[in-house]
């Protein structure tokens, strides 16, 4: 069984990025120490019973050494907003690491990476991993929010970085694929990854062409799904979705995002046709 730890951590920033975005910054060494990039945690917000359920959020920077973790998140509902009064000092119940991460093969040259919005979080952390192993990093990452990707700019430096602003209509997708193909006509992938683009859609445009493309290549393609979860252990399965169940296709299946995923293998989501 993978281990778990459900500790009390402790803010030491929190910040606003801008607009609904947020930046906290955690200690909670336990954690941190494990935590691969892609895996979650879940906050409990509050003693009281409202809101009940916890939140689960993406570590978008790991710290391993200094027992901190970063997390992007973005103001949607009442749990997140409660987050936004915490001031440094305050501490909350902190449980992970949860789900299933991305996975950088030890033999890995290049890898490209493909973000949006909240999404660029979790790549963030691949990219800081990737570009430690002396791992070449190409990165396509998109937000309507300008100054959203400027908060990325510490990644500048340990890789080849595209930056696309868009209007919100996601519209860029389509020059991300053919730049992400111009990469891969002349460097060697060796893996591609996508975070954070949609909710669980495989029918979305970039994730099939993002899929075929990898799939001519003879490499692997994994994506981290966006959907909705309770209990962040498996144990409500609120958050089943239908993926293919072999790499044949012939038969599919019901997993838990949050158990199973959030991180899957392309094939797992969209069709090889």
């Amino acid at each position: 069984m993978d281990k778990k730890y459900d500790i009390s951590g402790k803010v030491l920033e929190n910040s606003k990025v801008m607009e609904n975005f947020w930046l906290i910054k955690l200690e909670c060494p336990e954690i941190a120490r494990i935590i691969v990039p892609g895996q979650f945690v879940m906050l409990r917000l509050t003693e009281q019973t409202d809101p009940l359920f916890r939140r689960p959020l993406t570590v978008s920077r790991i710290y391993k050494e200094e027992g901190v973790i970063d997390i992007l998140y973005k103001v949607v509902g009442q749990g997140t907003e409660i987050m936004t009064t915490w001031e440094p000092g305050h501490t909350c119940s902190i449980l992970g690491p949860l789900g299933n991460g991305f996975t950088l093969p030890a033999s890995a040259k290049n890898i490209a990476v493909l973000g949006r919005d909240t999404g660029i979080g979790p790549l963030a952390a691949l990219i800081d991993q990737a570009a430690a192993k002396g791992v070449g990093v190409y990165a396509f990452l998109s937000s309507k929010y300008t100054e959203l990707l400027h908060s990325f700019s510490f990644l500048e430096g340990k890789g080849e970085l595209l930056f696309y602003p868009d209007n919100g209509a996601w519209r860029c997708g389509p020059f991300m694929t053919k730049e992400l193909e111009r990469v891969a006509g002349k460097i060697k992938l060796d893996q591609i990854y996508m975070g954070g683009l949609c909710d669980f859609c495989p029918s979305c445009s970039l994730i099939k062409n993002i899929h075929h493309l990898a799939h001519r290549q003879g490499i692997n393609a994994q994506i981290s799904l966006d959907q909705y979860m309770a209990c962040g252990l498996g144990a409500c399965q609120g958050c089943v979705v239908e993926l293919y169940q072999g790499q044949d296709q012939k038969s599919r299946c019901y997993k838990r995002v949050c158990k199973e995923g959030p991180v899957f293998l392309s094939w797992e989501v969209v069709s090889n046709g």
